[in-house]
């Protein structure tokens, strides 16, 4: 079947006539495994065989930390205890369900690493899905690698309900893959050994004779707590180069690259014609388009590389023949290997002719190329902020076909991407923003500005409709005006989002009074929105009536039709108990607070992770109501439901739930300590590491 076919054993074996680059990649294992890493990998195979059936898994961590080869030594050692230990295939097609059988079949359990998952949207929703469905199947787990979290991971719950519901079932874990020499006084060993084994493979019998020592390296600099400089470092030490600085370590291995190629190019008889520069040009081009499958895709690629224009078809193709050889792999032409030295080269090639960007983005360029293009430009800006113009200048190429590119990869790769493309939509719009604004996620920390910028200039050309407008225009108009208020209040702009909060409510009333079936939810959802605007400016006495107004009307269609809209009602009922409580009225805000905590007490029972965390949200706004009324203990008793409800989410996805569980736990922890009572450490206990951490990242106290 297919799905066998889909799966790999990605290790390969190094070959003399191989150029340096393989000696430092994951695959080949020339250096052997650090032993560092060893309880990592006992502490994945336990969790592999745990009971559960199936079980989704995060592992993150910044290129060059080893991600790919402690995934590769745990298939091997999953491998020999029976485990079915596989990569999915780098290239495997977006296929359907019943192709994919041959993931599910065989008697052994899998275990399927898949690498640059942050990536792979498209490709993972059926075969999770697939994994998901054989409810018969043996164990099953999958560790998703990648560089960070970012919004590519909720992105994936959204894609489908069948798979949210898998994911929920699951409760992915997610851990980041610390450097493997963090400890400084683990470098030394490390640098040592990567030195022998290159020693013997490149044959360098004085450097096995006496071994080199990492004295005279400054090994507490920064960017020696990644394994791969360790790794660059030791060549540098075996060939006897100088360089020690990241910088320089990159150049080391790009230099020695540019031999490779000189070698290459006279060996194909193509010296008079192609020069080491057009040769990394060419790679890097290679490189920005990830790829291509095969030689009449690598002649319309290399046919755009600006310092080949004038060589002739006959010696391109000897080119590509030579790229072929040289630089084996899945694909026909491989990018260059590991990401930060194909990183490395592209910006060495932008530097040298900025019109390679043209080539990797203009017109005729295929929406895959260009999306990968524009994702190793914001690896390269995140490592190396110096080269974020690089960003601006591609979509500056062609800002109209490269803004819903952009918003993928914002998704996918995370910060710098989302505010480089916002600063490009405010100054030069799009023609239509509305086919953008279904592409930014409701809840996201990377395209937030992004999300301001779309919103305001939909409401900017709805306001340039001429007056008076028909009752589908002023419902688009309402609807825009509500989503910007929402966008404005995200990014902190309180001022600036009560003007589109009031125009909603406006435009929704008038709709409403003509046809209160069409439009009363939303004129709600819209009063809501206003009373919050309202009070992020102290307008509380002001903010109380809509919010009143919201609670009336949405009880009123949950009574007719309580599945639909008993949700709206709670989130309104806590809305409520906020605006009483800023004016004062204490007593009266208590009832719609554990009104709304029971609502949704009831929904959670039913649907537990659509509804857990917004319980834990409305028992917190229910602690905070009785501690005001002097009930600290029953405050207390809130706040613990409040964490068990919520913990189990924000452990698996500390980032995404942060803004819920910090300040439930911060108001926890400080009312324990006015009663006098130590916390409950067996309620604490999953989530204390990662809110410590969170604690020290952002400046609180404990």
């Amino acid at each position: 079947m297919l799905g066998r076919h889909l799966v790999i054993d990605p290790t390969e074996v190094w070959r003399p006539d191989l150029s340096d680059i393989y000696l430092l990649r994951a695959e080949y294992g020339v250096v052997p495994f650090h032993r560092q890493r060893g309880p990592e990998v006992e502490r994945l195979l336990a969790s592999c065989e745990a009971d559960a059936r199936m079980a989704v898994r995060v592992v993150t961590g910044a290129g060059g930390t080893g991600k790919t080869r402690l995934m590769i030594e745990l298939c091997r050692h999953a491998r020999g205890r029976r485990w079915r230990a596989r990569f999915l295939h780098r290239e495997t097609p977006v296929a359907p369900s019943w192709e994919l059988d041959g993931l599910v079949q065989g008697e052994e359990p899998l275990l399927l690493v898949v690498d640059y998952a942050d990536t792979k949207r498209d490709v993972l929703v059926p075969v999770l899905r697939r994994l998901s469905l054989d409810r018969a199947s043996p164990q099953t787990r999958v560790v998703l690698v990648a560089r960070a979290v970012s919004d590519w991971l909720p992105d994936l719950r959204r894609a489908d309900p069948k798979l949210q519901e898998l994911l929920d079932e699951t409760k992915i874990e997610v851990e980041e893959v610390a450097p493997i020499a963090l400890p400084v006084e683990q470098r030394g060993p490390i640098l040592e050994a990567a030195a022998a084994a290159y020693a013997e493979r490149l044959a360098v019998a004085e450097v096995r004779d006496r071994r080199p020592s990492a004295a005279g390296i400054d090994l507490s600099a920064r960017h020696f707590a990644n394994a791969l400089f360790l790794h660059i470092a030791a060549l540098a030490a075996v060939v006897g180069d100088p360089a020690k600085e990241a910088n320089a370590l990159l150049r080391f291995v790009l230099v020695r690259e540019e031999r490779h190629w000189q070698g290459g190019l006279e060996s194909a008889e193509l010296r008079q014609d192609v020069d080491v520069q057009s040769v990394a040009q060419a790679e890097a081009l290679i490189t920005l388009a990830g790829g291509v499958d095969n030689k009449a895709e690598a002649r319309e690629l290399l046919g755009r590389v600006p310092h080949l224009s004038s060589v002739a078809s006959p010696k391109r193709d000897r080119l590509i023949d030579l790229l072929h050889r040289l630089y084996p792999g899945e694909r026909y032409l491989e990018p260059l290997r590991p990401d930060l030295l194909g990183e490395e080269l592209v910006d060495r090639a932008l530097s040298d002719d900025a019109e390679l960007l043209k080539a990797a983005l203009g017109a005729g360029v295929g929406d895959m190329q260009i999306q990968n293009a524009l994702t190793v430009l914001a690896r390269l800006a995140q490592r190396r902020p110096d080269t974020e113009p690089w960003l601006e200048q591609a979509l500056a190429v062609d800002r109209e076909r490269l803004a819903v590119p952009a918003i993928q990869v914002a998704i996918e790769t995370g910060h710098p991407m989302g505010k480089v493309l916002a600063q490009a939509l405010e100054k030069q719009p799009i023609g239509e923003p509305s086919r953008l604004e279904p592409l930014i996620p409701e809840q996201t920390t990377e395209l937030l500005d992004a999300g301001v910028v779309i919103m305001t200039q939909q409401r900017d050309r709805m306001q340039a409709i001429p007056k008076p407008w028909a009752d589908n225009v002023k419902a688009e108009a309402a609807r825009v005006a509500n989503n910007l208020a929402n966008r404005l209040s995200d990014v902190g702009q309180r001022e600036a989002a009560l003007a589109p909060a009031q125009e909603a409510a406006g435009l929704y009333r008038e709709l409403a009074a003509k046809a209160p079936d069409s439009y009363r939810a939303d004129l709600a959802g819209a009063l809501n929105t206003l009373a919050n605007r309202l009070s992020a400016v102290g307008q509380r006495e002001a903010a109380l009536v809509p919010a009143q107004e919201a609670v009336a009307i949405r009880r009123e269609l949950a009574a007719n039709a309580p599945d639909a809209y008993r949700p709206d009602l709670a989130m309104a009922l806590n809305n409520l108990a906020n605006r009483l409580s800023d004016v004062g009225q204490r007593e009266a805000a208590l009832a719609p607070a554990q009104e709304a905590a029971e609502l949704y007490r009831e929904l959670a029972a039913k649907a537990p992770d659509a509804y857990r965390p917004a319980l834990a949200l409305s028992l917190s706004v229910m602690a905070n109501r009785l501690e005001e009324l002097d009930r600290k203990e029953a405050a207390v008793a809130a706040d613990e439901q409040a964490i068990d409800a919520i913990a189990p989410y924000f452990a698996a996805h500390p980032q995404a739930y942060a803004h819920r569980m910090m300040p439930i736990a911060r108001n926890y922890l400080r009312r324990c300590e006015k009663l006098g009572r130590e916390p409950d450490e067996a309620l604490l206990a999953p989530i204390a590491g990662v809110l410590q951490e969170m604690q020290k990242g952002s400046g609180a106290d404990s």
